[in-house]
C-alpha cells in the first residue's frame, strides 16, 4: 500500500511554524491514502498556500489549500502535521481538525508530487 502526497520542505514549514512537541514531521500533504504501490503521481498543483493553523497537546498542523481547494476526496483537510507529543501519530492531525482551525494570511509553498510505499 502506499499514500499521494505533495512533499514539502521542512525548511519552509519552519519559517511558518516553529515545532512546539518533540517529534517533528512537517514531510508532506496526503492527497490520497492507502492506495496501491503502482498508483500515478498526483497532478503537479499550480498553487500551495498555508492557510491555517491548529494545535493542542497532542499535535500540531497547518491547513493547506491546494488550488484553492483545501478538502481531500475522502473528506479530510490538506494538512502538513508539523509536530505531535511522545506517542502520538501524525495521523492524530486529522482529529485535530475536525474541531476547527484559526485561519492565517496565506503563505505560499513549494511542492513536488510524490507516491511513498509502506
Amino acid at each position: 500500500m502506499a499514500y499521494s502526497c505533495y512533499l514539502v520542505k521542512s525548511e519552509q514549514i519552519k519559517r511558518i511554524a516553529l515545532p512546539v512537541h518533540s517529534n517533528h514531521f512537517m514531510h508532506h500533504i496526503t492527497v490520497d491514502f492507502g492506495i496501491p504501490n503502482d498508483s500515478r503521481l498526483p497532478p503537479r498543483p499550480n498553487n500551495v498556500q498555508v492557510i491555517g493553523v491548529a494545535s493542542d497537546n497532542k499535535a500540531q498542523a497547518l491547513v493547506v489549500a491546494v488550488d484553492g481547494k483545501t478538502e481531500r476526496k475522502d473528506g479530510k483537510l490538506f494538512h502538513v502535521t508539523v509536530s505531535t507529543a511522545d506517542n502520538v501519530k501524525p495521523f492524530y492531525s486529522n482529529r485535530l481538525l475536525e474541531s476547527g482551525y484559526t485561519p492565517t494570511n496565506p503563505i505560499s509553498l513549494d511542492v513536488e508530487p510524490s507516491i511513498v510505499n509502506w
